[in-house]
């Protein structure tokens, strides 16, 4: 018969060394504080994302236009053209240089669907044009003026 050592009974007894389970927490830990950042964001609406993206997209054509047309701003209160389309300093279309166009096409509003942009904040509008201080603001699904998060 076959007598086992101090070492191999505690072993056939089964549990863990106290630094087995120390490398286990750390290891847990480590995973735990990758993971977890990840879905601390996952509670922000995508469409959310979408118009702020599209907002700072706009806000950088139009401050585009301005530059190019003598501090000018573009009269977005009928519609998209002005960064849709090529026009030379004065807004005009047969000078030269050209410059533009400055979007590549009518930006969509992720939280309504839309494109139409007006001067005046409706109830039928996806973007708003504030030709006073040269700010466009998205409407929300309630077509009420889209707050941005910070």
């Amino acid at each position: 018969m076959r007598t086992h050592s101090a070492v191999g009974l505690r072993r056939l007894r089964g549990g863990f060394s106290l630094v087995e389970v120390v490398v286990v927490v750390v290891f847990l830990g480590v995973l735990a504080a990758i993971i977890v950042p990840q879905f601390t964001s996952a509670d922000v609406n995508p469409r959310d994302k979408a118009v702020v993206g599209e907002l700072h997209m706009i806000r950088a054509a139009i401050e585009l236009y301005r530059a190019q047309h003598g501090d000018t701003l573009p009269d977005l209160s009928n519609g998209w053209n002005p960064l849709l389309q090529q026009s030379d300093a004065e807004g005009g279309k047969t000078g030269t240089p050209l410059f533009g166009p400055y979007l590549p096409g009518a930006p969509v509003n992720a939280v309504t669907g839309g494109n139409s942009i007006t001067g005046s904040p409706e109830s039928a509008v996806d973007w708003y044009w504030d030709a006073s201080t040269g700010n466009v603001t998205a409407m929300d699904a309630r077509r009420q003026i889209y707050v941005e998060s910070p």
